[in-house]
């Protein structure tokens, strides 16, 4: 990157009363070529470092996570060390008043959570079934499974894929 300052007499300067040429008045011109060469190069860059965060994101999404939560707790800190708390002690507190708080929230919550997982399989099964039966393919698909395959022994029985279909009304 080249500096050219215009100073020209058509441009025009401004003088003082000593004849002296103070500053001159246009701006300066820079001259910027765009390379194909450093285009590549800052493409190159990019994509490395995106490589990179990628590559290190074990590292780097903890660390990032640190940096917001200390932000977000410094108000927190500032407040024990105007009670004259020191700042190492108030954080101290105060991080194991959340995990103890999280913690005891987990506990409350344990009974609930394993009768929730205990329910999930049939919630998911009633679920697959309204997505089939609202698209109109329940029907079909329960057809398709109670025809015997073509050329088939009709002595043998093939297995229910699909429980019988409750009738409306």
């Amino acid at each position: 990157m080249k500096l050219k300052p215009d100073i020209s007499a058509e441009a025009g300067t401004t003088g003082n009363e000593d004849g002296l040429n103070a500053a001159p008045s246009a701006a300066l011109a820079l001259d910027m070529p765009v390379d194909v060469r450093s285009f590549s190069l800052a493409l190159l860059a990019v994509l490395a470092a995106i490589f990179v965060l990628r590559w290190a994101s074990a590292i780097f999404i903890p660390l990032m996570l640190g940096v917001m939560i200390s932000y977000a707790l410094t108000p927190f800190v500032n407040l024990m060390h105007k009670w004259r708390i020191p700042r190492a002690i108030g954080a101290a507190i105060l991080l194991l008043g959340l995990l103890g708080g999280a913690g005891s929230l987990v506990y409350s919550l344990r009974d609930d959570a394993s009768k929730l997982i205990e329910t999930l399989p049939d919630a998911a099964h009633k679920f697959y079934l309204t997505q089939l039966k609202d698209r109109g393919l329940l029907r079909a698909l329960w057809r398709t499974c109670r025809k015997p395959p073509p050329n088939s022994n009709k002595s043998r029985k093939r297995p229910a894929l699909l429980p019988p279909i409750p009738r409306e009304g």
